[in-house]
């Protein structure tokens, strides 16, 4: 766990499930994994690009990118939480170790296919968001420098992340050491393939 921050707003970087292990040490005894997960949500919600107006839409939607991690990966889950009391949600990274090219849990994103041979390098990938509130503090940067380290200890190779060249992120996770290392064409939109190696 480590804290820090920028102005009157520090965090606390922690994974989801040591903080369910030892709750009592942050000050969130009284703030279940239920309140820590709709945290997580709204600030999935309030950072989507779009929401589906479907509601089944919006369900599979929110599976895809966020619910599945929770689910399969829950030990890859960090978490920023405000050290003030009472705690809150800042931001989160949901992440996923394996490669995404050869899961059925990814079949429906058809760039990894396009990108096995650097999947099969690179297999983990993460998704990170921060709340409006707390941005601008490089808690989105902490959030990833904890995931890597916690992938480098497991022996993992490299760590991708798939987003569109026009996006804002592209120069954030450029500062992080992630790479150009491919690039795609995906509903007319060009899409890259950025990734960081995690050499011991």
């Amino acid at each position: 766990m480590s804290e820090g921050g920028n102005g009157g707003n520090p965090v606390r970087i922690v994974r989801l499930v040591d903080l369910e292990a030892s709750g009592v040490d942050l000050d969130v005894s009284d703030m279940g994994a239920e309140a820590v997960e709709a945290g997580i949500r709204r600030i999935f919600r309030d950072t989507a690009a779009r929401w589906p107006d479907d509601p089944a839409a919006a369900r599979a939607f929110q599976d895809l990118w966020l619910d599945q991690y929770i689910r399969h990966e829950r030990e890859l889950v960090w978490l920023a939480m405000s050290a003030s009391a009472p705690a809150t949600v800042a931001g989160y990274l949901v992440g996923c170790r394996i490669d995404p090219a050869q899961s059925s849990r990814f079949a429906s994103l058809g760039y990894f296919k396009t990108f096995a041979a650097l999947t099969a390098i690179y297999p983990a990938h993460l998704h990170v968001n921060v709340d409006a509130t707390h941005r601008n503090q490089h808690i989105g940067a902490r959030l990833i420098e904890a995931f890597c380290a916690q992938l480098q200890s497991e022996s993992i190779g490299g760590v991708h992340v798939v987003t569109g060249r026009t996006q804002r992120n592209v120069p954030f996770y450029e500062r992080l050491g992630f790479r150009e290392r491919a690039a795609a064409q995906r509903n007319g939109t060009e899409v890259l393939f950025l990734a960081r190696g995690l050499a011991p």
